[in-house]
């Protein structure tokens, strides 16, 4: 009787076929996270690890089962994917590419996306403030890492404009603030923490916010001002010689961000929430 022995150990009839086969990769249930993943790998150069995949398809379905998705209109998951160029890959083919200016490899965590520097580095959405109806609107980013307040890092992570009517600022002197094409912030809690932070319009008068932990906070709007146009930014306001404001960098680690049409903010933190903790053990 034949053996089959590896290493000295006797397999019996254990077919070779059963040594060698490889790990069956995760197969995406929704259409859209398997573009995403198809993309993200061929970025990559290599499949991701199923925990990964996985992950990514979670979210695609919770955002669609929450009536969220349709309304993202650009955005990145920037952790997960094992390179850079990988973790800019926009989530749908319809979406922006953004632009990369000046973050490398070491910037990136897998777990928790991309860390600014505060003195040059940002990202280009490439979809302008005013693409989105006036009164349908979102901003959101899910921040792994907060800048130290008061260091300035901390002022920019969604921005397009600064002094103007359509702008995103978190942890600004240790609160958060939300400006949705109005001529003043909406000012939020104190001391915020790690996580979800956003907010949405979908009227003309009021402004929905929501942060890391407690509810959906509804602000009065300061004003109606028609959205200006400026480019969006990741991790650096937008400001420039005419707003008469200085150009400030971003410190915060963000793991995800989108911009677009309004969303339900507290479903759509249950949806990065879970997304975090799924990519968490990377």
């Amino acid at each position: 009787m034949e053996h089959l022995s590896v290493v000295g150990l006797s397999l019996g009839h254990i077919p070779i076929s059963v040594i060698s086969q490889k790990p069956t990769l995760y197969i995406p249930i929704d259409v859209d996270a398997a573009s995403y993943i198809a993309r993200v790998e061929a970025a990559d150069g290599q499949n991701l690890e199923n925990i990964v995949r996985q992950a990514y398809d979670k979210f695609f379905i919770s955002l669609k089962a929450y009536s969220n998705f349709l309304a993202l209109k650009s955005a990145c998951i920037l952790a997960g994917a094992r390179t850079l160029a990988g973790s800019l890959v926009p989530m749908t083919v319809a979406m922006p590419s953004p632009t990369n200016f000046g973050f490398v490899s070491g910037d990136r965590s897998r777990s928790g996306g991309l860390k600014g520097n505060g003195i040059s580095k940002y990202v280009e959405l490439n979809r302008q403030s005013d693409a989105d109806p006036q009164n349908s609107y979102h901003q959101v980013a899910y921040i792994s890492q907060l800048a130290a307040t008061g260091t300035g890092g901390e002022r920019s992570v969604i921005c397009a404009g600064w002094a103007n009517p359509t702008s995103h600022n978190l942890v600004f002197s240790g609160v958060s603030q939300f400006r949705s094409r109005s001529t003043g912030s909406t000012v939020g809690g104190t001391g915020p923490g790690v996580g979800f932070y956003g907010h949405s319009r979908s009227n003309g008068t009021q402004l929905d916010y929501l942060e890391a932990t407690g509810s959906v906070v509804t602000a009065a709007l300061n004003s109606t001002t028609a959205a200006s146009r400026r480019t969006f930014l990741l991790g650096r306001n937008n400001a420039d010689a005419g707003d008469g404001d200085p150009v400030l960098f971003g410190t915060n680690r963000i793991l995800f961000y989108s911009v677009g049409e309004a969303v339900n903010l507290a479903n759509m933190r249950s949806s990065l929430n879970t997304l975090a903790a799924d990519l968490a053990t990377l």
